[in-house]
C-alpha cells in the first residue's frame, strides 16, 4: 500500500486550529453536492466558508503520469499559486489574499494539490472591456493597460494574462482595482518592450478600445506609444491565429493531459 503524506504551509495571518482543521479536510468542500462552484474542468474551483472568512478553493488533479513526473522537477500549481500572489502584492499589486498551499502525496508522486485565497468579490471581469458593459469602459481599459505595465516594471510576467484572469472590484463610488488571479504561470525578470506588448495582446481587446489600453502602457513604461501601437495591431493578428488553432484543438489536448 503506497503511504500518503500531506504536505501544507500556511500564511502566518491564517495558522489558527480552526484553519488547521479545515485545511486537513479540503476535499470535502471539494465534493460537498452543496458546493458552490466557480469553476468545473480539469480543475476545479469552489467558494467555502471558513473561519468566518468567504475563501476559494482551487483543486488541481494530478493523476496522469507526465504531469507526476512533470511536478517531480518543478513546484506545484498550488505551491506556485501561492509564492506568485505573495510576489504580486509586494510589488504592490492586487490580488486576492493567499491563505495557503497543501500537497497530496502518495509515495514519490504528488497526486493532487490545493490553494486557497481569499474569496474577492467581484464586480466586471475585464471581459466586460468588450462589450462596454462598465460605464466609462475607456477609463478601465487605460487602468488595465497601466496595471499591466506596473507588473512588468516590476519584473513580473503573467503567461495566463487572459480576460477572465484580471478582475475590476469596486473601490469605492465610480471606481474600481484591478486584481490578477490565476498566478500559477508566471516568471520573473527583465519584462521587455517586445515581450510586454506580446502580453498585452492576450487580453484581445481590438478596434477602438486598442489606443486607451496601448497608451496607458506604454506611458506607464515610458515608451513610444507609436511603436507600441504598431506592434500591437501586428500582433494581434497572430493572436487571432493561435486561438483558431487551440481553439480547434482543445478536446483532443485535453484527452491527452495536455
Amino acid at each position: 500500500m503506497t503511504e500518503s503524506d500531506i504536505r501544507v504551509h500556511m500564511h502566518p495571518d491564517f495558522e489558527g486550529e480552526v484553519w488547521q482543521e479545515a485545511i486537513q479536510r479540503l476535499q470535502d468542500y471539494i465534493s460537498d453536492e452543496q458546493a458552490e462552484f466557480l469553476h468545473r474542468g480539469r480543475n476545479a474551483i469552489v467558494k467555502a466558508r471558513i473561519a468566518d472568512h468567504d475563501v476559494v478553493i482551487k483543486y488541481f488533479r494530478n493523476h496522469t503520469f507526465s504531469k507526476k513526473l512533470s511536478y517531480k522537477y518543478r513546484s506545484s500549481k498550488a505551491v506556485r499559486s501561492f509564492e506568485h500572489s505573495l510576489q504580486l502584492t509586494e510589488a504592490g499589486l492586487n490580488t486576492p489574499q493567499p491563505i495557503c498551499w497543501r500537497e497530496d502525496w502518495k509515495g514519490a508522486w504528488l497526486h493532487d494539490s490545493y490553494y486557497v485565497c481569499a474569496y474577492q468579490p467581484v464586480a466586471h471581469k475585464a471581459w466586460a472591456l468588450k462589450d462596454e458593459s462598465i460605464p466609462d469602459h475607456n477609463r478601465w481599459i487605460a487602468l488595465l493597460g497601466s496595471e499591466i505595465a506596473k507588473m512588468h516594471e516590476a519584473g513580473i510576467h503573467h503567461q495566463d494574462l487572459t480576460p477572465g484572469n484580471a478582475l475590476f472590484v469596486t473601490a469605492g463610488d465610480d471606481a474600481y482595482n484591478v486584481y490578477f488571479i490565476d498566478c500559477n504561470r508566471m516568471c520573473f525578470g527583465k519584462v521587455s518592450q517586445g515581450l510586454g506588448i506580446r502580453a498585452l495582446v492576450t487580453m484581445g481587446l481590438e478596434g477602438p478600445h486598442i489606443e486607451p489600453y496601448v497608451t496607458a502602457y506604454a506611458e506607464t513604461r515610458s515608451y513610444d506609444v507609436d511603436w507600441c501601437l504598431k506592434r500591437y495591431k501586428q500582433l494581434l493578428k497572430r493572436h487571432h491565429f493561435k486561438w483558431a488553432i487551440k481553439n480547434k484543438t482543445r478536446p483532443w489536448r485535453r484527452k491527452i493531459g495536455l
